[in-house]
């Protein structure tokens, strides 16, 4: 193990591309030594660590990679690299990481300040970068385009094999034949999941045009297309137009990790019927008055922001009586307790999908205190913070 860490430190040294390792699903090293909450997201360590594959790579929905090596005569070892990205971080990308990382105003820079210390790498290079790792830990050296070969691996299916899938789930794949698309988009923006299932239930046929000179390639490209026509149909039904392109960069990342043509449109079919639940719960659970609507859109949109009534009124030319009576008597809640629900809301979320310490949840809420945070959640929920995530969660 020690000469394992040297080594993993010296190649930080060198190529400032920080590295992990993990045990029994525990992270016990990081090089460089950092904050918390700068650490690879849960969300995708589950990933890693589940791989069966001694050496691979994922995507992640900021447009990075993290890389995997597993360690060779330890089943229970395994290192973490990178994240890499290909070019600089933006401002936007950097915006939406710290959504994903859960990062609080006060860590904001040093958040960004860490990220744009990695030096941007192309794909290419960091496979070497893997690969090279692989080989000083485990002593088997391998190619690059080997690595690429295992994440391609099911792609060598046969032709006629492929063609008789492709026949035979032509008929209910959902893609841009102008008819059917119409028809389906209509149902996610109206947010309507009975329709959309009785459309489903239907059978039709579509006439594709050709994208690709193979049918794994047609149907990923199909995908994309019928990804980017969900999410605006979405934004179209009232769906936050962040959440709707976050939520569309990660199914497209999923889809290019495919390599069957039935887990693209099992993939596809997933993503329609999540958008238009998601529509459903933006139009309808709320307020059709769309005055209203967008305030409470722009409430959840900045749960992680220190907002109050005042803030409110004076972004949407209120006064903050009129305002508060307003919402009162269409919502049939008290508007300041509104802002703390969405609060709570994202908290529970956060509880139950990410390993954040109850305090980083606090601080990211704009909680005045964690005391408070706990407090508050008890009196909604009737159970702790952590009495929750011990019930319930992490995933």
């Amino acid at each position: 193990m020690k000469n394992m860490t040297t080594m993993l430190k010296l190649l930080y040294q060198s190529t400032l591309i920080p590295s992990y390792i993990y045990k029994s699903g525990e992270r016990i090293h990081s090089f460089p030594e950092q904050e918390s909450y700068m650490l690879p997201p849960v969300e995708y360590t589950k990933k890693m660590v589940k791989s069966k594959k001694e050496i691979t790579y994922l995507s992640t929905s900021f447009f990075a990679y993290y890389g995997v090596i597993k360690i060779k005569d330890r089943t229970d070892t395994l290192i973490i690299v990178g994240p890499v990205s290909q070019i600089h971080y933006s401002k936007d990308t950097l915006r939406t990481m710290k959504k994903e990382f859960v990062i609080s105003e006060q860590n904001s820079i040093q958040f960004d300040d860490f990220f744009k210390s990695i030096p941007p790498m192309q794909l290419q290079q960091f496979l070497n970068h893997l690969v090279t790792i692989h080989f000083l830990i485990n002593e088997e050296e391998i190619k690059y385009t080997d690595l690429i070969e295992l994440e391609s691996e099911n792609i060598s299916i046969k032709t006629k094999q492929t063609e008789n899938v492709y026949e035979k789930k032509e008929i209910s794949y959902f893609n841009n034949s102008y008819d059917v698309e119409t028809r389906m988009l209509k149902y996610v923006e109206l947010g309507n999941r009975e329709g959309l299932n009785q459309f489903i239930e239907r059978p039709f046929i579509t006439h594709e045009g050709v994208m690709a000179r193979d049918n794994l390639r047609q149907a990923k490209n199909t995908s994309i297309v019928t990804i980017t026509l969900i999410t605006r149909a979405a934004i179209r039904g009232g769906l936050d137009t962040e959440v709707a392109f976050q939520m569309s960069d990660l199914y497209i990342q999923q889809v290019e990790q495919l390599t069957t043509l039935e887990s693209i449109q099992n993939l596809t079919q997933e993503v329609l019927f999540h958008f238009t639940k998601k529509v459903a719960e933006a139009k309808f659970s709320l307020t059709d008055n769309p005055d209203l609507k967008k305030i409470t859109q722009y409430i959840m949109k900045n749960t992680n922001q220190m907002i109050t009534v005042n803030n409110i009124a004076d972004h949407f030319g209120y006064s903050r009586t009129h305002l508060s009576s307003k919402f009162k008597k269409e919502m049939g809640i008290n508007l300041s307790s509104f802002i703390t629900v969405c609060k709570l809301e994202e908290a529970k979320n956060l509880l139950l999908y990410t390993n954040k310490s109850i305090s980083d949840i606090s601080n990211y809420l704009c909680f005045s205190s964690q005391s408070h945070f706990q407090t508050v959640f008890k009196k909604n929920y009737g159970i702790t913070p952590a009495s929750f995530r011990k019930k319930n969660g992490p995933i």
